[in-house]
């Protein structure tokens, strides 16, 4: 996730249901009105992974025992230009 967009299935915490995602951890992917000021870092459970979806364009989150797959890196859309 640290180098690209990932697609992964997490289980959820309080439903149990399954989540397929596509997010990534690289900063140069994510919006600026969407990452995290730099400074001091805030405390976080260590099992905790805070993500971009890429497909819901927010900042989202699961605890890493959860992660039940995960499928490949995914291409960043290109765009097109007119």
């Amino acid at each position: 996730m640290k180098q690209g967009i990932v697609e992964f299935i997490f289980k959820k915490k309080y439903t149990g249901k399954l989540r397929r995602a596509k997010g990534t951890l690289k900063r140069d992917l994510i919006p600026p009105g969407a990452q995290r000021k730099r400074g001091r870092p805030k405390k976080r459970p260590e099992d905790l992974v805070i993500y971009y979806d890429v497909e819901k364009n927010d900042i989202r989150s699961f605890k890493d025992y959860l992660l039940q797959k995960v499928f490949k890196r995914v291409k960043k859309p290109t765009k097109t230009s007119k």
